[in-house]
């Protein structure tokens, strides 16, 4: 989920991993017009087991069925802050693969799995051990626990509070 061409996301990389792995996977997003866009949809095209489907607007339905229907959601980005759609795939059961590096190990802490982003090989075997251990609601309860924007807008509250109530400012 998100956006195919943006360097950081590390797409095209994962893709060529995804060709490696017998097993089905869709890609939620827009295509950047820029050379590693077409690069990742050159691979898209050629694979008969990934699938590709144009960006979908939060509230539609269609992205909650996917995230639903989603056995392990990866993003192997260089770095990531923390992954909104990680999250939203691990609120709705999904396992996560993720880059270790950025801010997910705060968010993610152990209930994710960490794959070096600038090697194949270690997003390959990530990723595989992931597809082969079933889910859980661990990060599901995990996120519902601390991410939700009540739980956030509350935290926030209280850190603005104590700021004012210590005459920090």
């Amino acid at each position: 989920m998100g956006h195919i061409g943006a360097k950081r996301k590390n797409t095209y990389k994962l893709l060529k991993v995804l060709e490696s792995i017998d097993h089905p996977s869709v890609i939620i997003g827009n295509k950047l017009n820029n050379a590693e866009g077409r690069k990742c949809m050159n691979v898209i095209e050629r694979n008969s087991k990934i699938i590709h489907i144009d960006w979908l607007d939060h509230n539609n339905p269609l992205l909650a069925s996917a995230y639903a229907a989603c056995d392990t959601f990866v993003l192997p980005s260089l770095y990531e802050t923390p992954g909104r759609a990680a999250l939203e795939a691990g609120l709705a059961g999904a396992n996560v693969v993720i880059t270790p590096y950025g801010g997910t190990k705060e968010y993610f802490i152990n209930f994710a799995d960490y794959c070096n982003p600038n090697q194949k090989k270690s997003m390959l075997n990530t990723i595989s051990r992931s597809l082969n251990k079933p889910k859980t609601e661990h990060l599901s309860l995990h996120i519902k626990k601390e991410f939700l924007w009540d739980k956030i807008a509350e935290k926030t509250k209280n850190v603005y509070e104590k700021v004012l109530n210590d005459n920090i400012l």
